[in-house]
């Protein structure tokens, strides 16, 4: 398939980015060369292209070579939506290095003259590589995971002390929402949790839950709507769509992974902690994460983001006792998000998800969806374990147990 190149996209374009927004005539493009940055099925809601350019500067004979990352957000996306992630480089990334120069969980970027494109510097020319989303992450990468994000919300919280305003502009969840212009995204994570719900009838481990679940799954919708709100202990930034593809990694020589960035930001939002982890954990830790090393990824969160707080002269503290009670009250949305986006995600055929998101589509185009998503390799190698690891998390006695409160 051809690849289609904005025609906005051109030399001026190129030139105000690499002088950093100033006299574009001082750029002189020799060529630059246009393809897209990641597989079919990476990206759900932008375009993103690499562009590779070779360029002169006025008075200069020596040839400059760049690469750059060129994002722009789907042509149907909401206005509050494609106007997030530039508001964070341009706005928020600056006032949180005024907090402190050493933050680096997130790409460089250069100046754009288009307001919802964002153009970044291409973190491959760097070493740093995207992670297979089949393979899912093992301990060493989901602590690095752990890191960067404790980074992030903590330094949130010191910058919102300083410009309150400007975090809190950034608003509430961006998907689990139930605005208008998100419907499409309900319908999915509604409709994927009644899928679920359907094969867990097959499991008599998890059959007793099956009729809770399918009876209620807009009210566990609502539950998770609500259990993302700003709460207590303290409430932070985050980057709201944390898996795999959102995130790349580098390796020292032996082939250790030592170093993450993280990506996209379009989701970001002002809201409670662990959101982002739960999100992360159904979506990119791998199975032995999952089952056995969950208190350890919490643990390292937890000192991170301590000793963040501590170092940006924060007083807010998080126990560890609160995080697990985050982490349970989040219960509704680790069912949503696993009965839903990581079947998606592991999923070798691709459906435009974007286009039922952000678009107006019958059902019957969500349920040929999870036809292909729950087919006999995911039930039988995959849903077993999942369902298990929801489990032994408590996610179905939480979530059964408060719809019966509510219906008692």
């Amino acid at each position: 398939m051809a690849l289609n190149v904005p025609k906005w996209l051109d030399d001026k374009f190129l030139g105000y980015c690499l002088n950093k927004g100033k006299d574009c005539e001082k750029i002189k493009l020799k060529s630059f060369n246009v393809s897209s940055a990641v597989p079919q099925g990476l990206n759900y809601c932008s375009l993103l292209l690499r562009v590779k350019t070779e360029y002169r500067r006025k008075d200069e004979e020596i040839v400059h070579c760049s690469s750059l990352i060129v994002k722009k957000p789907i042509e149907n996306t909401s206005a509050d939506y494609a106007q997030t992630e530039p508001k964070f480089y341009n706005e928020f990334l600056p006032a949180a290095l005024e907090i402190s120069s050493s933050i680096k969980f997130a790409p460089n970027t250069y100046f754009s003259t288009i307001p919802d494109v964002v153009v970044m510097e291409d973190l491959c020319q760097e070493g740093y590589k995207l992670a297979d989303k089949l393979e899912l992450l093992d301990f060493d990468h989901c602590r690095l995971y752990a890191i960067a994000s404790a980074t992030f919300h903590a330094v949130s919280v010191a910058v919102h002390k300083k410009q309150p305003k400007l975090v809190e502009s950034f608003g509430p969840d961006k998907f689990f929402t139930n605005q208008k212009y998100m419907a499409g995204l309900k319908n999915l994570l509604i409709a994927g949790l009644n899928y679920m719900a359907e094969r867990m009838r097959l499991f008599d481990d998890y059959k007793q839950y099956a009729d809770d679940l399918r009876s209620s799954s807009t009210t566990i919708w609502n539950m998770a709507v609500d259990a993302l709100k700003p709460s207590s202990p303290f409430n932070t930034l985050s980057q709201g769509d944390a898996w795999t593809a959102n995130m790349m990694f580098k390796y020292d020589e032996s082939g250790k992974v030592c170093d993450i960035k993280l990506l996209d930001f379009q989701g970001v939002r002002y809201a409670c902690l662990l959101g982002d982890m739960i999100f992360f954990i159904y979506t990119s830790a791998n199975y032995d994460v999952r089952e056995n090393r969950l208190h350890d990824l919490y643990r390292v969160y937890c000192d991170t983001i301590n000793a963040k707080l501590e170092e940006y002269e924060c007083p807010e503290r998080l126990t560890f006792e609160q995080l697990l009670e985050n982490v349970t009250r989040l219960s509704s949305k680790a069912l949503l998000v696993a009965a839903t986006s990581y079947p998606i995600i592991r999923s070798t055929k691709y459906v435009d998800t974007s286009a039922i998101m952000f678009g107006e589509v019958d059902d019957s185009v969500i349920t040929h969806a999870f036809d292909q998503y729950y087919d006999d390799d995911y039930c039988e190698k995959h849903l077993p374990r999942v369902l298990k690891q929801l489990d032994t998390a408590g996610a179905f006695d939480y979530v059964v147990t408060r719809l019966r409160t509510t219906h008692t």
